[in-house]
């Protein structure tokens, strides 16, 4: 199911591709799609414990008789879910005797029998568009087939066994499209939570016609099947709505190279080709000069570390003159040294005690809006979480906010979602009168970002409400320590 506004249309040209547009004026916080997908696949991790169909978390399931790999509430989603379950139920029962099933193999070898059931069914006349141009199968979406693998590689062999074993006719060419428009198109499914936790990947035709831009007009959330656009900004009419394929807390170059990997298109938008100040500022280096607090900026942003740097902001020094380029050079190759062990610790709380000698040594050099500094803080704030250490992560959660209210529109999910973090952990940490502060301000966000409705938004209305009011509200609280991630993504990796 899904409904489409009648704010907008599918256009074409020649620069863009296909796209959406508004028809009319739009208003912020207006919703121009809820849709549910052509496809969902659980990951391994949550398969048992939550619904195939729906994504609900239950304590008791009931598995599918077929295959007793996937689970449902009862027999109304194990009903709903069977147009696509019976594409997979023989090879699952035969393949799960043979070790790990890849999610994107699930994923595949379901849309590859929807389509050739599809092609079947043409003769009957069955609409491939809605009469608004939006697709409603994914033959007609784009198609990433770079030769580099750049997403959850399908197991080829196991595919082509079962192919043959069932007399499919499934060809080298139809594998490698349908394999290409999974690359390009998958989005990730996250729980109706407040923890917005990423349990599956979905296939969604229509939300796939809305293209990327560095600062979007629109934004998306996922509220466990149901997915969900809505504008954030006015939009005028023939105006392109657009939305973020990616974390945008990184500069040009890296948002660039990201959307080259995985999408195959270099972004034009303003931010990209104009806010080249925006970029310096990733790159901020405070002043060494004794008393000044001004920020020397690099010349060129994509080649930080060529010792090419601005005079200071406030006093005009000029570092070119002094050791700290030098310094600079040593503290990057030590911070990226850094960042890349993060998967050899042990467990979370020795990642976390180097996290702080770590980030002295980047305070020295670094404003505290850097991206380097930035990418340390947003990791020890998971690992602080992880380890239900409160006032550790309320101290690397406040630090990163100066971050991402630098770099990120007021609007921004990722804003958003950290301000109700911070003051989830205020409230628990008895720090009302900051709880509420910060709960304002991320509601301010929230209502825009995610939609009065949505669990984030609503539980934080909640919370404030009780903090005003003098109750108690620690029972009301979520357990933040299973924080996972603000709504906003697809299939590309977070900076």
């Amino acid at each position: 199911m899904a409904e489409v506004s009648e704010k907008v249309e599918i256009f074409s040209d020649k620069k863009r591709g296909r796209g959406v547009r508004a028809t009319t004026f739009i208003e912020p916080e207006t919703v121009l799609l809820i849709e549910n997908p052509y496809l969902l696949t659980l990951e391994e991790d949550y398969r048992r414990n939550r619904c195939s169909y729906c994504c609900k978390e239950r304590g008791k399931l009931r598995a599918c008789g077929g295959c007793s790999f996937v689970y449902y509430c009862d027999r109304q989603c194990q009903a709903s879910n069977y147009s696509d379950h019976q594409y997979e139920c023989k090879y699952l029962k035969m393949a799960s005797a043979g070790g790990d099933i890849r999610v994107r193999t699930r994923t595949l070898l379901v849309t590859l029998q929807k389509h050739l059931k599809t092609v079947k069914k043409r003769s009957q006349n069955v609409a491939t568009h809605n009469a608004r141009g939006f697709p409603l199968t994914p033959e007609i979406l784009y198609k990433k087939m770079a030769d580099e693998k750049t997403s959850p590689e399908p197991d080829m062999e196991r595919l082509w066994e079962y192919a043959a074993s069932k007399h499919l006719p499934v060809t080298e060419d139809l594998m490698q499209t349908f394999e290409g428009i999974l690359n390009a198109n998958m989005f990730s499914v996250r729980d109706g939570k407040a923890r917005c936790k990423v349990i599956g990947e979905g296939l969604y035709t229509r939300m796939a016609m809305f293209n990327h831009c560095c600062r979007p007009n629109c934004t998306f959330t996922s509220d466990n099947r149901e997915l969900k656009i809505a504008s954030i900004r006015p939009i005028s009419p023939g105006e392109e709505c657009t939305i973020s394929y990616l974390n945008l807390m990184a500069p040009t170059s890296s948002r660039q190279s990201k959307l080259r990997k995985w999408y195959d298109f270099d972004c034009d938008c303003k931010r990209c080709i104009q806010d080249i100040d925006k970029d310096r500022l990733m790159y901020a280096i405070k002043c060494p000069q004794m008393n000044c607090r001004g920020s020397v900026l690099p010349w060129k942003p994509s080649d930080s570390l060529s010792g090419q740097y601005l005079a200071c902001d406030a006093c005009g020094f000029d570092i070119s003159t002094s050791k700290l380029p030098d310094q600079i050079v040593r503290t990057e190759m030590e911070v990226e040294s850094f960042l890349s062990r993060k998967k050899d610790y042990d467990y979370p709380g020795q990642y976390l005690e180097e996290c702080g000698p770590i980030l002295a040594r980047l305070d020295d050099v670094y404003q505290p809006y850097h991206r380097r500094v930035y990418q340390v803080v947003k990791t020890a704030l998971k690992a602080a979480l992880k380890l239900d250490e409160a006032e550790t992560a309320l101290q690397y959660g406040t630090r990163s906010l100066v971050a991402l209210r630098t770099h990120l529109d007021s609007c921004d999910t990722l804003l958003g979602f950290n301000l109700w973090q911070v003051g989830q952990l205020q409230a628990r940490l008895g720090m009302n009168l900051k709880a509420v502060h910060t709960l304002e301000e991320a509601l301010r966000t929230l209502r825009i970002a995610y939609g009065s409705h949505h669990a984030v938004t609503v539980e934080a209305q909640e919370l404030l409400a009780m903090l005003k009011s003098g109750k108690d509200h620690l029972a009301l609280l979520s357990d933040t320590s299973q924080t996972g991630g603000h709504c906003q993504g697809s299939n590309a990796v977070e900076n």
